[in-house]
Protein backbone atom coordinates (compact mmCIF):
# COMPACT_ATOMS: atom_id res chain seq x y z
CA UNK A 1 0.00 0.00 0.00
CA UNK A 2 1.25 3.52 -0.87
CA UNK A 3 1.19 6.05 1.68
CA UNK A 4 0.59 8.79 -1.28
CA UNK A 5 -2.44 10.53 -1.02
CA UNK A 6 -4.27 11.18 -5.04
CA UNK A 7 -4.95 15.02 -5.52
CA UNK A 8 -8.50 13.73 -5.72
CA UNK A 9 -8.44 12.06 -2.02
CA UNK A 10 -6.54 15.35 -0.97
CA UNK A 11 -8.99 17.43 -2.32
CA UNK A 12 -11.87 15.67 -0.82
CA UNK A 13 -10.38 15.96 2.40
CA UNK A 14 -10.17 19.48 2.22
CA UNK A 15 -13.40 21.52 3.25
CA UNK A 16 -15.69 22.99 0.99
CA UNK A 17 -15.92 26.45 0.17
CA UNK A 18 -19.61 27.70 0.98
CA UNK A 19 -19.43 30.42 -1.47
CA UNK A 20 -17.06 30.31 -4.62
CA UNK A 21 -16.57 33.36 -6.92
CA UNK A 22 -18.24 31.56 -9.97
CA UNK A 23 -21.61 31.05 -7.67
CA UNK A 24 -21.64 35.05 -6.91
CA UNK A 25 -24.00 36.40 -9.83
CA UNK A 26 -25.06 40.01 -8.94
CA UNK A 27 -28.19 39.17 -7.81
CA UNK A 28 -26.52 36.98 -5.08
CA UNK A 29 -24.22 39.35 -3.94
CA UNK A 30 -26.74 42.60 -4.21
CA UNK A 31 -28.95 40.23 -2.06
CA UNK A 32 -26.52 39.31 0.79
CA UNK A 33 -24.43 42.48 0.86
CA UNK A 34 -26.27 45.20 -0.69
CA UNK A 35 -23.05 45.88 -3.31
CA UNK A 36 -24.18 45.56 -7.26
CA UNK A 37 -21.97 42.94 -8.21
CA UNK A 38 -18.71 41.42 -7.45
CA UNK A 39 -16.43 44.02 -8.37
CA UNK A 40 -18.04 46.93 -6.70
CA UNK A 41 -17.79 44.61 -3.09
CA UNK A 42 -13.84 43.84 -3.97
CA UNK A 43 -13.62 47.76 -5.01
CA UNK A 44 -14.79 48.63 -1.27
CA UNK A 45 -12.44 46.34 0.17
CA UNK A 46 -9.20 47.26 -1.74
CA UNK A 47 -10.21 50.68 -0.08
CA UNK A 48 -10.94 49.51 2.98
CA UNK A 49 -7.80 46.80 3.41
CA UNK A 50 -5.44 49.94 1.57
CA UNK A 51 -5.03 48.41 -1.87
CA UNK A 52 -3.05 45.51 0.03
CA UNK A 53 -4.11 41.84 -1.30
CA UNK A 54 -1.96 39.94 1.77
CA UNK A 55 -3.96 42.25 4.07
CA UNK A 56 -7.18 41.37 3.06
CA UNK A 57 -6.71 37.84 2.12
CA UNK A 58 -6.11 36.98 5.90
CA UNK A 59 -8.68 34.81 7.52
CA UNK A 60 -8.68 33.85 11.30
CA UNK A 61 -11.14 31.18 11.13
CA UNK A 62 -11.34 28.06 8.63
CA UNK A 63 -13.00 30.20 6.18
CA UNK A 64 -11.98 31.18 2.57
CA UNK A 65 -10.76 34.81 2.96
CA UNK A 66 -13.63 35.52 0.06
CA UNK A 67 -15.74 33.32 2.73
CA UNK A 68 -15.20 35.77 5.44
CA UNK A 69 -15.30 39.20 3.60
CA UNK A 70 -19.10 38.16 2.33
CA UNK A 71 -19.74 37.15 5.90
CA UNK A 72 -18.70 40.10 7.16
CA UNK A 73 -20.45 42.35 4.33
CA UNK A 74 -23.74 40.47 4.83
CA UNK A 75 -23.61 40.70 8.40
CA UNK A 76 -23.18 44.60 8.26
CA UNK A 77 -24.67 45.80 5.06
CA UNK A 78 -26.86 42.95 3.85
CA UNK A 79 -29.05 41.99 6.80
CA UNK A 80 -30.52 39.12 5.37
CA UNK A 81 -30.69 37.03 8.05
CA UNK A 82 -31.79 38.00 11.92
CA UNK A 83 -30.46 35.02 14.05
CA UNK A 84 -26.73 34.40 14.58
CA UNK A 85 -27.93 30.52 14.20
CA UNK A 86 -28.68 31.40 10.59
CA UNK A 87 -24.90 32.98 10.15
CA UNK A 88 -23.66 29.50 11.91
CA UNK A 89 -25.34 27.19 10.19
CA UNK A 90 -24.65 28.78 6.63
CA UNK A 91 -20.83 29.26 7.19
CA UNK A 92 -20.10 25.78 9.62
CA UNK A 93 -19.08 27.88 12.70
CA UNK A 94 -19.92 28.10 16.02
CA UNK A 95 -20.46 31.31 17.85
CA UNK A 96 -17.13 32.14 18.92
CA UNK A 97 -15.08 32.00 15.62
CA UNK A 98 -18.20 33.44 13.80
CA UNK A 99 -17.71 36.86 15.69
CA UNK A 100 -14.19 36.58 16.01
CA UNK A 101 -14.11 36.69 11.52
CA UNK A 102 -16.55 39.51 11.82
CA UNK A 103 -15.58 40.92 14.09
CA UNK A 104 -11.76 41.58 12.93
CA UNK A 105 -12.87 42.63 9.19
CA UNK A 106 -15.09 45.34 11.69
CA UNK A 107 -11.22 46.50 12.84
CA UNK A 108 -10.43 46.95 9.79
CA UNK A 109 -12.92 48.79 8.46
CA UNK A 110 -12.91 51.24 11.69
CA UNK A 111 -8.85 51.08 10.71
CA UNK A 112 -9.63 52.42 7.15
CA UNK A 113 -11.74 55.34 8.57
CA UNK A 114 -8.95 55.95 10.74
CA UNK A 115 -6.90 56.30 7.56
CA UNK A 116 -8.76 58.21 5.32
CA UNK A 117 -9.37 62.07 6.53
CA UNK A 118 -12.48 63.26 7.03
CA UNK A 119 -12.40 66.43 4.74
CA UNK A 120 -10.73 66.65 1.30
CA UNK A 121 -7.79 69.77 1.94
CA UNK A 122 -8.95 72.75 0.69
CA UNK A 123 -5.88 72.77 -2.10
CA UNK A 124 -7.40 69.31 -3.59
CA UNK A 125 -11.03 70.75 -2.74
CA UNK A 126 -10.31 73.74 -5.36
CA UNK A 127 -8.37 71.72 -7.93
CA UNK A 128 -10.75 69.51 -8.52
CA UNK A 129 -13.95 71.25 -8.55
CA UNK A 130 -16.02 72.80 -11.32
CA UNK A 131 -13.71 75.78 -12.67
CA UNK A 132 -17.27 77.83 -13.04
CA UNK A 133 -16.54 77.76 -8.78
CA UNK A 134 -13.41 79.63 -9.27
CA UNK A 135 -15.84 82.92 -10.19
CA UNK A 136 -17.59 82.94 -6.60
CA UNK A 137 -14.49 81.44 -4.55
CA UNK A 138 -11.18 82.62 -4.64
CA UNK A 139 -9.33 78.98 -5.32
CA UNK A 140 -6.35 79.92 -3.29
CA UNK A 141 -7.67 81.12 0.26
CA UNK A 142 -11.24 81.86 -0.76
CA UNK A 143 -14.23 80.71 1.91
CA UNK A 144 -15.23 76.66 1.32
CA UNK A 145 -18.95 75.94 -0.08
CA UNK A 146 -20.08 72.95 1.80
CA UNK A 147 -22.66 71.36 -0.03
CA UNK A 148 -24.17 67.72 1.11
CA UNK A 149 -25.00 64.88 -0.66
CA UNK A 150 -27.81 63.12 0.31
CA UNK A 151 -28.15 60.67 -2.82
CA UNK A 152 -28.63 57.25 -1.33
CA UNK A 153 -30.35 58.71 2.20
CA UNK A 154 -33.92 58.16 2.16
CA UNK A 155 -35.48 60.96 3.68
CA UNK A 156 -39.55 60.62 5.05
CA UNK A 157 -42.07 61.64 2.63
CA UNK A 158 -44.21 64.06 3.89
CA UNK A 159 -47.57 61.95 3.97
CA UNK A 160 -45.28 59.48 6.56
CA UNK A 161 -46.42 62.00 9.36
CA UNK A 162 -45.20 58.74 11.53
CA UNK A 163 -41.51 59.02 10.87
CA UNK A 164 -41.71 62.47 10.92
CA UNK A 165 -42.46 63.19 14.50
CA UNK A 166 -39.50 64.22 16.72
Amino acid sequence: ASDKVDGDAKLASWRRPCLTFQELTPDKVKQRTGFRDLRHLLCYCAVVYGGSLDEMAKTVTKLTWLEEVLLWLEFTWGCTKIREKDYMTDYDLTRRPLMKAIMYRIRKELDCRVRWPMYASYAEDAKFRNPKWNQHFDPKDGPRPVMHDTTNILYPDPSSGDLNRA
